[in-house]
């Protein structure tokens, strides 16, 4: 398997689909770029999962690291996991169930690797004691009612809504994602900024615009 860089940190974790991790081939270089390294990439969000849930993730992208190294095609048309994947994550240790659309992406460690790496696993969970909050569960803090400090003239504390977050949809790879659930938006300025989002960030609640002032509306 080739060397790799650990990259520890945020990705999108959406209401319907999260990303956990990635396995890159030559992504980072050393010194002038003639020695390649692979990349790991682990979603700071998904660090309050279950540490044999950490586990089924790390093998997932060590399978894919055996097929870098063995020269196996074991994802097409970019996401889509095959059988070559599959039987590759069985021999590192975890079962690889089919997913909507992605092949056989779904993994979990197999009993016996769990007892395996059960010492290890029994130090990660101690260790591990902060994660990420998601951009979605932002956005949701963002919209429900917060108490400001309480008014001196005041008994009670004034309950208001806080203002909206404005959040960029990126992938986990950094990436800003097109498709059917993402649409164009623009403000009332003259001419119109214009920003693309996810809908369902745009359900949440209001983007507004710093220069005019206005939410961003959805075209279309």
């Amino acid at each position: 398997m080739p060397e790799a860089i650990l990259v520890l940190a945020s990705g999108t974790m959406g209401t319907t689909t999260e990303i956990h991790g990635h396995f890159a081939r030559s992504r980072w270089h050393v010194g002038d770029g003639v020695e390649p390294r692979a990349e790991f990439f682990l979603c700071a969000e998904g660090l309050r999962r279950p540490v044999a849930d950490l586990l089924a993730t790390t093998l997932h992208e060590a399978a894919h690291g055996l097929a870098a190294t063995r020269d196996i095609v074991d994802v097409s048309d970019g996401r889509y996991h095959n059988k070559r994947f599959a039987t590759l994550a069985r021999e590192v240790g975890v079962r690889a169930e089919q997913a909507d659309r992605i092949g056989w992406s779904a993994t979990t460690a197999l009993p016996a690797t769990i007892e395996s790496y059960a010492q290890h696993l029994r130090v990660l969970e101690q260790a591990l004691t902060v994660w990420r909050h998601t951009e979605h569960e932002v956005a949701l803090r963002a919209q429900a009612p917060g108490a400001q400090p309480p008014d001196p003239d005041s008994p009670e504390p004034v309950t208001v809504a806080p203002a909206p977050v404005v959040i960029a949809p990126v992938d986990g790879r950094g990436a800003h994602r097109g498709g059917p659930n993402y649409v164009a938006a623009v403000c009332a300025c003259e001419p119109p900024r214009r920003v693309r989002a996810a809908r369902s960030v745009l359900a949440l609640g209001p983007i507004t615009c710093s220069l005019c002032d206005t939410p961003f509306s959805a075209l279309g």
